[in-house]
């Protein structure tokens, strides 16, 4: 039986979302390299079977993603200086790097075609994108239960050092700390509940892989998914409490009996993000300062930019490095580039507001959270940040753009008849 092309379509895409969850448990094993390809081979398939739909795209989608299109060309006016420039040989003092320059630079070029393609694609396929995003959660459900199993008792092809200090994530803890906030997200708002119990059970392990990651990134935005989820869906936020604290002492009195220390490291992790979020002036003083550590990281790449105007104009190329998206792409590819994706987290939400769209506030919460992820992430050179990013906003965006045209229909034919 020969596949259809619009079948192998949508299987690469559920293909990439296994990647999406997985991805940060992909790099910690010890054929990270062989898999790596297998990735990008989809990624780049995907975007090539949505070619045809790009070709068909609405003036909107392209208007709505120009700052990335904008990014993505200076991207490509980069490469030069991705080429020439060696920013360890410049002796600023400790800097950080990307072990591939080149897949930096290709990650923030492709960026706005991914957005796109996820536009098109949603907007011609809505029933593989919806499947698309169950799918995505039931991912990350599975993912939160094996986390726990993998980092006590390990896993084959898991490289020697794989566990986080104070941390059970067995991949990125900030990132698929993210992840799994976009899946809490899409659970409560983008699927319908077909059974209690199932819902209470996925939002549970949910909830105890948030917090296995044990990051302040993502205890921000569950408190960000919370007001919201009270607001829009409060009988969707109360059942699962019933599993969820259970499981979570269960696990904690076990913990803290087989191994008291890494209680104490966990439990000390989350006072002091709890206490940076509360009062910010503490942080300089922690020695958990993430944030004063990413504010180093950039001070010293300015240093190279002040007496370059070159660079400060293009950047200083892929190979810079900073777990901080909007510090990033100011320097790696020049201020108009850190100006453009500071300037997309309002032009996007501006464009939203002067469209007809069922899901405008669920739209300014996702941009929020990704405004959060960029903020303690590479969230654009990161796969699993990036993809998730535009597949759960092009869903939101596009159902709720097709979910007004409908409401109005049936209005009209309501009032005809």
């Amino acid at each position: 039986m020969q596949l259809r092309k619009s079948t192998v379509h949508k299987y690469i895409l559920f293909f990439l979302i296994f990647f999406i969850v997985f991805d940060g448990m992909r790099s910690n094993l010890i054929i990270s390299g062989v898999v790596s390809p297998f990735r990008e081979l989809a990624l780049n398939l995907f975007i090539i079977l949505c070619i045809p739909m790009l070709k068909k795209s609405k003036r909107d989608d392209i208007i709505l993603a120009m700052p990335f299109l904008l990014i993505s060309a200076f991207a490509i006016i980069n490469i030069p200086i991705t080429l020439l420039n060696n920013i360890k040989e410049l002796n600023v003092g400790q800097i950080g790097v990307f072990e591939n320059k080149y897949s930096a630079v290709y990650k923030h070029i492709i960026f706005s075609f991914i957005f796109l393609s996820f536009l098109a694609y949603t907007r011609k396929k809505p029933e593989n994108s919806e499947k698309g995003i169950r799918i995505f959660i039931n991912l990350a459900v599975l993912y939160s239960v094996v986390t726990i199993p993998i980092y006590l008792y390990g896993f084959p092809l898991f490289k020697d050092h794989f566990r986080d200090w104070g941390r059970l994530g067995v991949g990125y803890p900030t990132m698929d700390g993210q992840m799994l906030c976009f899946a809490i997200f899409c659970l409560i708002f983008a699927v319908k509940k077909k059974s209690t119990i199932r819902f209470n059970i996925k939002m549970a392990c949910l909830l105890l892989g948030v917090f296995s990651q044990n990051t302040g990134t993502a205890m921000v935005t569950m408190l960000l998914i919370l007001l919201i989820s009270v607001w829009k869906k409060p009988f969707k936020t109360t059942a699962y409490i019933a599993i969820f604290l259970p499981i979570l002492l269960a696990i904690v009195i076990k913990q803290y009996y087989s191994n008291p220390q890494f209680f104490a490291d966990m439990i000390y992790i989350a006072n002091n993000k709890i206490g940076t979020l509360l009062d910010p002036t503490t942080a300089s003083s922690s020695s958990l300062d993430t944030l004063q550590m990413r504010a180093s990281q950039y001070e010293a790449l300015n240093k190279i930019m002040d007496h370059n105007l070159i660079l400060k104009v293009f950047g200083v190329g892929g190979q810079a490095y900073i777990e901080n998206e909007f510090k990033l792409t100011f320097s790696a590819y020049g201020i108009f580039s850190g100006l453009l994706f500071a300037f997309s987290l309002f032009w996007i939400p501006f464009i939203v507001t002067i469209k007809k769209n069922k899901h405008k506030i669920l739209l300014y919460v996702i941009i929020v959270m990704w405004g959060f992820t960029s903020y303690t992430l590479a969230s654009i050179q990161l796969f699993t940040t990036s993809f998730v990013f535009c597949m759960v906003f092009s869903y939101f965006y596009i159902l709720g753009l097709r979910s007004y045209v409908t409401s109005e229909t049936d209005m009209e034919y309501k009032t005809v008849k």
